[in-house]
């Protein structure tokens, strides 16, 4: 025998090969095609299904636009003290009130869709039909009403018959619920009421009704508040991120252009009325206090001037001499600035009662009055302003109990306390001067004492008639002021671009990607399952697995085959067949003098493997018929006495064979052997069962009987027991001249070889090559069929 002279060899209990995964895959490309198909099928049908998304949006300046027309002093503007105007526009644009204001103006309490197999559409313009309800009546909110079409008008149902239901007052915008519901069911003809105790609503046809019979349709009513939360969450403001910029962009997704244009321009048309509301309270509220001082002097403006007529014709006085006019002009001129005090102190007094009033402040509107107040109380009018306005913006993102909230209230009430302080000030401070006003208008008065007395009724009768003339015409001059203020005032929220739905292009879905991805996805999942259980397969699948587990040379390769039984005799030309011949020119490299075993004595070839079902009988019948139809006369052996099958592959049946020849001592070698029917080749059968197989194949008188067989024969072919179960192959393994040790692909696991390479690293057994048997596809990379032991001869692909 060859000595193997090997150093023990150190194997990883693993291993990654890229060409190996590679080629697993690429076998299981039906699988990844037909992943790939139902990938694409899906993505098929959910773009089927699944509606177009659209994104509109609106292009919005926002800066503080002052009124050219007040005064530099006081803007009628709430100020913010710092805050980024973008950021508190975009609170209010989120608030809860400004979206409610948008959704009375958008009248959505209605909606309606169309219901699919899969889906259900809402319907916007193009409803072809219309829900008119009562306003004056409660209505069932949040439950969908399904109309279905009929001959004879339409048939109302719901699928929540007899559930608590939430019924919404549309006047009050106050819900209550009903333990118990009773809702509209039955046929009903178009523009009928259809009544209940939670419901009086009729259905009427549109221009765009096109029903056929048994069409279905489904409405449902929304709150206010509702509606505003789903236009809160549909909205989203983008606000530029360059310094000091003054642009914003208000946006929203959906399914209907049409509705999307609607949200955004109807938001954005809410707020600029919002703005330009604020702006002008306080015009109005000046509005109301110069018409309270108007219509309280109209009166007296009046009866002076009948007084003054009725002295003119009674006393025949068409005009003054040039003294009394002189004293008149320079009285009036002190009338006046009276005139003026006391229009400041009705001011201060005013303002005085505002704030006492409204403590809270939350609708803060101080009316100026240009040029004539005091510029103490117009800053802190100013200040307080600013102050409620921040607080207004803090309260929209702030809790009450936020520092900021409060620190915010503490200011505006000290600023308050300020204000009602400066007014009362001022409010002296306006009667200190009226005291000297009046003490002036007395020493003219002594001066005119000194004229005739018709002239000085003249004067003093002509002088009221003036004096209240003068108060009308300047409240009439603060009125008109007022009232330009208030017309020209802008929204700071200017529309660079309006939402509009023409020429608008979904965004979503990305059909085309969406393909791809099912296709991508589907193809992957095979794979990722082949990479997954490839991973855990521990089986042998390539010579690579073998070379890494051992170094005992490779005999060779047999490849798959349907056919059981003597295939190298049926198909002497097939591609397995060439195998088993190379496998035979191989024998060379594992057993001494193998060339020669024609002319010497008889070799004896033992045929074992690992564990069962790894084709080690049909590879011995073969390997036997190979050496015989070489011309070597050949001799199969049984020797699997536990499982003894050997005789089915040459379709042969005896009562006797190798274990009788052991028992019975009578029997003679010519007595077991059979032919095989190919030419060279007899075959011993296994024979019957024994309990004790180890114990026969130990005998003296099984080494005589293979002493026998190599008198007689060129070659013996040994078919065993696995040698990794019984122990049966282990006892012959030193008794034999080469030993043939089958692995078959995908099935023998790896960590299996390491029984027989320990036994050829100990120098138990050295003439042994490993075989695979049973390689598909690409499998047999890297061998060829009967790939030759150390790289040598062997034979290539044959096809019968």
């Amino acid at each position: 025998m060859k000595e193997n002279g090997n150093q023990r060899l150190v194997v990883p209990a693993d291993r990654f090969d890229i060409k190996d995964l590679a080629f697993a895959i690429i076998r299981k490309w039906p699988l990844i095609l037909a992943g790939g198909l139902i990938g694409l099928t899906i993505a098929f049908v959910l773009n089927r299904y699944k509606s177009d998304v659209y994104e509109l949006e609106a292009v919005l300046n926002v800066e503080q636009v002052e009124n050219p027309l007040a005064r530099s002093g006081v803007s009628l503007v709430v100020n913010t003290f710092g805050e980024n105007k973008l950021d508190v526009k975009e609170l209010v644009l989120k608030s809860v009130e400004l979206n409610k204001s948008a959704a009375r103006k958008l009248k959505w309490e209605v909606n309606y869709f169309q219901v699919g197999r899969l889906a259900q559409i809402e319907l916007y313009e193009n409803s072809p039909i219309k829900v008119e309800f009562d306003r004056n009546h409660y209505q069932i909110v949040k439950v969908p009403f399904f109309i279905e079409e009929d001959n004879n008008g339409f048939i109302i149902s719901t699928d929540q018959e007899g559930s608590a239901s939430m019924v919404y007052d549309y006047q009050t915008e106050n819900s209550i619920r009903l333990d118990s519901a009773t809702y509209p069911s039955g046929r009903y003809q178009y523009n009928q009421w259809i009544e209940g105790r939670g419901y009086r609503f009729k259905i009427q046809k549109t221009a765009n009704f096109n029903l056929s019979v048994g069409a279905r349709l489904g409405i449902v009513f929304n709150t206010i508040s509702s509606i505003a939360h789903n236009n809160r969450k549909s909205l989203n403001v983008n606000i530029s991120a360059k310094a000091n910029s003054t642009t914003m962009r208000l946006s929203a997704r959906g399914n209907n252009l049409f509705k999307l244009s609607d949200l955004i321009n109807t938001t954005v048309e809410t707020l600029r009325e919002h703005e330009l509301e604020r702006k002008n309270e306080r015009a109005r509220n000046t509005l109301l206090f110069i018409d309270e001082q108007i219509n309280g002097i109209i009166g007296d403006l009046r009866n002076s001037e009948k007084n003054l007529e009725s002295f003119r014709a009674q006393n025949l006085i068409i005009d003054l001499g040039a003294e009394s006019q002189e004293l008149l002009a320079q009285i009036s001129d002190i009338d006046q600035q009276l005139t003026e005090n006391l229009l400041l102190q009705r001011y201060y007094t005013y303002v005085i009662d505002f704030l006492q009033k409204n403590t809270q402040l939350r609708e803060l509107s101080l009316p100026p009055l240009n040029g004539i107040e005091d510029p103490v109380v117009s800053t802190l009018i100013e200040k307080l302003v600013g102050l409620n306005g921040e607080l207004t913006n803090s309260r929209l993102m702030l809790s009450s109990d936020n520092p900021r909230v409060q620190n915010l209230q503490n200011e505006i009430t000290n600023t308050r306390e300020a204000l009602i302080q400066g007014a009362n000030n001022a409010l002296e401070h306006m009667k200190v001067l009226e005291v000297d006003i009046q003490n002036r208008f007395l020493e003219f008065q002594q001066k005119i004492t000194t004229l005739p007395a018709k002239e000085q009724q003249f004067i003093n009768i002509q002088r009221r008639y003036e004096t209240y003339g003068r108060q009308y015409e300047m409240l009439l001059e603060k009125r008109a002021e007022a009232g330009i203020l208030q017309a020209s005032n802008l929204p700071d929220t200017q529309v660079i671009d309006s939402a509009t739905a023409e020429f608008q292009r979904p965004i979503s879905p990305n059909r085309s990607r969406n393909l791809l991805i099912g296709l991508l996805i589907g193809m992957a999942l095979p794979i990722v399952v082949v990479i997954v259980l490839d991973s855990i397969n521990n089986k042998i699948r390539s010579r690579k697995d073998i070379e890494v587990m051992t170094p005992i040379p490779i005999l060779g390769a047999i490849g798959n085959s349907k056919e059981d039984g003597l295939i190298v005799v049926k198909k002497p030309k097939a591609v397995v067949t060439e195998s088993f011949r190379g496998i035979v020119a191989n024998l060379n490299f594992i057993i001494d003098d193998f060339k020669n075993a024609s002319s010497g004595s008889g070799k004896l070839i033992m045929v074992t493997s690992s564990i069962g079902g790894e084709g080690k009988t049909f590879l011995s019948s073969n390997l036997a018929s190979t050496l015989a139809m070489s011309g070597l006369k050949t001799c199969l052996v049984g020797v699997d006495l536990r499982k003894p099958k050997i005789l089915k592959n040459f379709d042969l049946e005896s009562s006797i064979g190798l274990s009788s020849y052991l028992t019975d001592f009578s029997l003679e070698l010519p007595q077991i052997i059979q032919d095989s029917g190919v030419n060279n080749l007899d075959v011993i059968g296994s024979g019957p069962i024994p309990p004790n197989p180890a114990e026969l194949l130990g005998r003296t008188r099984y080494d005589d009987f293979l002493n026998l067989l190599k008198e007689n024969y060129h070659v013996v072919v040994l078919d065993t027991p696995p040698i990794g179960l019984v122990a049966d192959a282990l006892q012959m393994l030193p008794k034999v001249d080469g030993t043939v040790y089958v692995t078959r692909f995908n099935y023998t696991p790896r960590e299996l070889l390491g029984f027989i390479n320990d036994q050829y690293e100990n120098n138990n057994v050295s003439n042994v090559g490993i075989l695979l048997n049973d390689v598909k596809g690409a499998g047999a990379y890297g061998y060829g069929y009967g790939y030759g032991y150390g790289g040598y001869g062997g034979y290539g692909y044959h096809n019968e």
